[in-house]
Order: structure tokens, then sequence, then C-alpha cells
């Protein structure tokens, strides 16, 4: 994901990304998985300051929420830039729904997508956010059944 970002946003430099051992294999859809986790981070990288960091954290949880015992993959992308007012945070997931159309163009709709995926996937998704002070987005996905194939994500 990270060697496919636009060339500007200098991804490969920019981007740090940790995958606990045991989340390395994962049963769940990696078409999923990787657009999520493509408009994410490059959302993160465009929002953010050129020269500030986005780091990946990506883990393996035991799944507590008694939803059938599967575990749970759970990812959660920092960044440092302009950050989300609060009043707008619910709002962010709506179609056609831009917050800083002065920064770079676009339909609106990559994080309608992003929710979208995730609840089909019987995840769940929230922002963390303080505006000029950054934005934490946590994502949370529910291993597929044994029978899938896993999806390796390093």
């Amino acid at each position: 994901i990270i060697d496919h970002m636009p060339e500007g946003l200098d991804a490969s430099i920019r981007v740090t990304v940790t995958v606990s051992p045991d989340a390395s294999v994962f049963r769940a859809n990696s078409n999923t998985i990787k657009l999520v986790l493509a408009n994410l981070v490059e959302n993160a990288l465009v929002y953010s300051r050129a020269e500030s960091q986005v780091r990946v954290n990506i883990e393996r949880a035991e799944d507590k929420r008694g939803m059938g015992g599967a575990d749970l993959l759970k990812i959660r992308i920092e960044d440092k830039g302009r950050g989300i007012p609060e009043d707008f945070i619910q709002r962010i997931f709506r179609p056609f729904v831009r917050l800083h159309d002065d920064i770079t163009d676009g339909s609106g709709l990559g994080l309608t997508l992003v929710r979208t995926l995730v609840e089909l996937h019987g995840g769940s998704i929230f922002i963390r956010s303080e505006e000029n002070n950054g934005t934490t987005v946590h994502v949370t996905i529910p291993e597929m059944a044994k029978a899938e194939e896993p999806s390796v994500l390093i």
C-alpha cells in the first residue's frame, strides 16, 4: 500500500508501520483491508504537514464483545495534521462531505466507503481528533471463519 501512494506524499519516508507478529496473518477479505488502509493512510499523509510522520499500528486482540469468539484485527492510524473539529467528526462519514477543500481534490466518498467496508466486514471505525493537533483513526475488524483464506499483512 505504501509503495502505491502518490509520489509527492513521500509515504515511504513518512509512514511507520508496526504489525504485531501474531497479526501478520489474519483471515479477512484482503481487498477490504487494502482499500481501508490505503484510504486512511493517504488521508493522514494529505492532511498532515509535509515533514510529519504517520504511524500505523496493527495488532491482533481477543474479541471480548461476545460476538462468537473470533479474534479482532485492530488498526490504528495516527497523524499530527490539521485535525477535525469535534462537531464535524460524525458528519465526516457521510457521502460528499469534505472538510478541507483547499488541500486536495476529491469526491467526499473515501471515508464513506471505508466505513461501509468496515461495517460490512462486521467491524467498527471511530475517529479521535483535536483541531490543529492531529487525528487517530481506530478500525476493528473481526477475523473471518477458518474456512476463508488468510490475508498476509506483511
